[in-house]
């Protein structure tokens, strides 16, 4: 991706894959929420939202991903990153979850909801899946 038109192409495609993804994403997430009306059952709209929103985090995270795919050097994965974001964020958008699985046991939803709306668990989504992605790296051999 040294020349202009090389790094333009990618990110064109880029953005042609993401559109491409939000369509597929938003037509799917409405036959599972038409399911859900019809049917009167929320965790497959829960499990959907969950994994879509980790799964658009991944996809934001493609770039950063490829840049690094470039370098020459050993693989290493940020662990400290993963731990202190990811895993927070993650529990927080899994809680989504295990709210229709285990009911108001576990009580983490209840106070995410209730304190930040259900927005939280779609930002926390998208986070978890990016730090899963970017915590994933090359480093230079040293010599």
């Amino acid at each position: 991706m040294k020349s202009k038109r090389n790094r333009i192409l990618f990110y064109l495609a880029y953005l042609i894959g993401i559109s491409i993804f939000l369509f597929v994403g938003s037509k799917v997430g409405m036959a599972v929420k038409n399911y859900q009306q019809e049917f009167y059952r929320v965790l497959p709209l829960a499990v959907f939202s969950v994994f879509f929103y980790i799964s658009l985090g991944i996809v934001f995270a493609v770039p950063n991903f490829v840049r690094n795919y470039l370098k020459s050097g050993k693989w290493k994965y940020d662990w400290t990153q993963f731990i202190i974001i990811c895993v927070p964020a993650s529990l927080i958008t899994f809680s989504f979850i295990t709210t229709y699985v285990f009911g108001a046991k576990l009580g983490l939803y209840k106070i995410t909801s209730s304190l930040w709306g259900i927005d939280i668990i779609t930002i926390c989504g998208i986070v978890a899946g990016y730090t899963l992605i970017t915590s994933l790296r090359r480093e230079v051999e040293q010599r």
